[in-house]
């Protein structure tokens, strides 16, 4: 995270954040949080289980918990539009892409092509195994998954590939890409 060199009050964005512990990290950075997650349940558990005491406001569509430098809405990602991401420099994905099954994630990269602005970095972790022996989520996706999805618009650097390790009786491989919206 750290080679991105932002700001550290800038917004960073995490797409079906859930109730991620690596929120924390990023606010303990000083980036403003800014997540989105289709249930209210894991939201309000982030808030008790980490002492935030987050005020609730708004109502449906898209209600959202905030305070204390976190913005968390309640909702659909694919309903989310530009105007809540405003700022937003950078996008933390380490669960949501590879949440998503593979006919969804055509949908969600040209989603979120449309709420992010030319500069914006995306800091994506993957995980890779092989897709016949055991099936997800989280899914199997590949470099040519994201060379596939983002590669029209976003310039792709692959930064690491770590270490196989046991999942679910077969092996699986984590990748750290850092893409530039173009």
């Amino acid at each position: 995270w750290p080679m991105l060199n932002l700001d550290p009050e800038a917004p960073v964005f995490v797409p079906l954040c859930g109730k991620s512990k690596d929120m924390l990290y990023l606010r303990e950075q000083g980036h403003r949080i800014i997540g989105v997650e289709l249930s209210n349940f894991a939201l309000d558990c982030f808030s008790r289980e980490n002492h935030l005491y987050l005020n609730r406001v708004g109502a449906p569509p898209m209600p959202y918990f905030e305070g204390l430098g976190y913005l968390l809405i309640v909702g659909d990602f694919f309903k989310l539009d530009r105007a809540k991401l405003h700022g937003v420099c950078a996008v933390y994905d380490r669960a949501a892409l590879i949440a998503l099954p593979e006919d969804l994630r055509a949908q969600y990269a040209e989603h979120l092509k449309s709420l992010l602005q030319s500069g914006t970095k995306i800091f994506l972790i993957t995980l890779e195994y092989d897709d016949t022996e055991i099936t997800g989520p989280p899914f199997n996706v590949d470099q040519n998954n994201v060379e596939t999805l983002f590669g029209d618009w976003c310039q792709i650097e692959k930064i690491t590939q770590g270490k196989e390790e046991d999942f679910r009786g077969s092996t699986a491989r984590e990748h750290l890409y850092v893409l530039s919206v173009s």
